[in-house]
């Protein structure tokens, strides 16, 4: 069980991950949550480094403003991990072609413009996904494939 002060810092994480996602710079990440949340700029910090808690109003305000659902950070397995694990091996499933391989990524940061040829991961039905950034076709955030393992001799490949 997680406790009061963990959920506090994880949901802090996972909003710093969502207004990056908006490409809103860290400079100015405070100033943009306390307009979204209407608080002054020293309880915008507060919150952003998880030393002040998040009301469920609050809460519905963030979500709305940046069309997310923050309370997966409070799931229990691997959605809670990929919040706060981005330098861990995670597992996710690589589409190549019409075979899906299982793999495992370490996620980078969120990707403004991808490069066509590069690798994207991308959470899709609660799973992280990879493909070659050019071939993704979503409206979610795409995020850099800092490392990418797999195994040509595993047995998960299937097709799709």
């Amino acid at each position: 069980m997680l406790t009061l002060e963990t959920r506090r810092r994880l949901l802090a994480k996972k909003v710093k991950v969502v207004l990056a996602e908006a490409q809103i710079a860290p400079s100015l990440m405070a100033k943009e949550l306390a307009r979204v949340l209407d608080i002054g700029i020293s309880q915008a910090y507060r919150k952003l480094n998880g030393h002040s808690d998040y009301t469920l109003p609050q809460v519905s305000a963030i979500e709305t403003a940046f069309g997310v659902e923050l309370l997966h950070v409070f799931e229990s397995g691997t959605m809670q991990s990929k919040v706060l694990g981005r330098d861990r091996w995670t597992p996710a499933d690589l589409a190549v072609g019409v075979q899906v391989i299982r793999c495992n990524i370490i996620v980078g940061l969120a990707w403004r413009e991808p490069a066509r040829r590069a690798f994207a991961a991308y959470v899709a039905r609660g799973q992280w996904s990879v493909c070659p950034a050019g071939a993704y076709t979503g409206d979610g955030p795409l995020f850099e494939v800092d490392e990418l393992h797999y195994s040509a001799h595993d047995e998960t490949a299937e097709e799709v």
